[in-house]
């Protein structure tokens, strides 16, 4: 692994999950940026946030721990995320969002969570598609329910349901349904038989079609199920964001009850 001083201390993260093969997209940028940017988000302070700073440097100047680096950068960028808020220690004494005081915000907050989250699983998505290419494995980046087929049937059911919600309007037609809802779901459902017609593979059709069509189905019920709670996991950025600053509130609560 070969990466930028900045993203160089999240390669740790990489080697607990596994290296990538030679000629792979290395993962550890986008780790390091989400990594950094979700902290921020989620753990918002601007004092806090220098604790952390602080404990981070000490780590590293001491005990020479790569860790150290990483709590020094996502400190930083807690502080970002303090200004943000306006929060100094659970004080919100400057301006910033408020999203337990505003239900508006507090829902658009839920959403852009989850917008953020479709970002991230697109973009993962492409990755794998690419490193698929490079490997020659086009079954799994053709077919593959990471690869174009599950791209698009995931993009085509998003933009869906955000057109019903979003706009009033649906978009699902039954054209738009044959093309980018059913055709991918059959190549991510048939992603074998394609797959050796493309790598130009003998023995097409399975033998064993009973066999093969019962794995093949229990498979894409899982992959569904993947896609919907995979990017509903993400509304936990909010929450995180809203735990942070009720559990303060409990706080200072508790402290005032001590005082009286």
């Amino acid at each position: 692994l070969k990466n930028w001083r900045f993203f160089r201390p999240f390669e740790m993260f990489v080697r607990m999950y596994g290296l990538p093969r030679y000629g792979e997209i290395d993962p550890t940028p986008l780790v390091a940026l989400t990594y950094c940017i979700l902290f921020g988000l989620m753990f918002g302070d601007i004092g806090q946030g220098a604790v952390v700073v602080l404990v981070g440097l000490v780590m590293y100047r001491i005990k020479k721990s790569e860790f150290g680096k990483i709590l020094t950068t996502i400190g930083c960028f807690s502080i970002a995320g303090g200004f943000m808020y306006g929060s100094i220690f659970g004080y919100e004494v400057l301006p910033g969002l408020r999203p337990l005081e505003d239900g508006n915000l507090f829902n658009m907050m839920m959403f852009a969570s989850i917008g953020f989250g479709v970002v991230l699983i697109v973009i993962t998505m492409v990755i794998n598609v690419i490193n698929g290419v490079k490997r020659k494995n086009f079954q799994e980046s053709l077919f593959g329910n990471n690869g174009i087929a599950g791209i698009v049937f995931y993009l085509a059911i998003l933009f869906g349901v955000l057109g019903i919600f979003g706009f009033g309007e649906s978009v699902f037609t039954v054209p738009y349904i044959i093309v980018f809802v059913a055709l991918p779901l059959l190549a991510m459902f048939l992603k074998e038989p394609p797959g050796k017609l493309v790598k130009r593979q003998k023995d097409v059709v399975p033998k064993k079609k009973g066999e093969f069509i019962l794995e093949n189905f229990f498979e894409l019920f899982d992959v569904l199920l993947s896609y919907i709670t995979n990017t509903i996991s993400f509304v936990r950025i909010a929450a995180f964001a809203l735990n942070h600053a009720g559990m303060m509130m409990f706080v200072f609560i508790l402290a005032n009850m001590g005082n009286s």
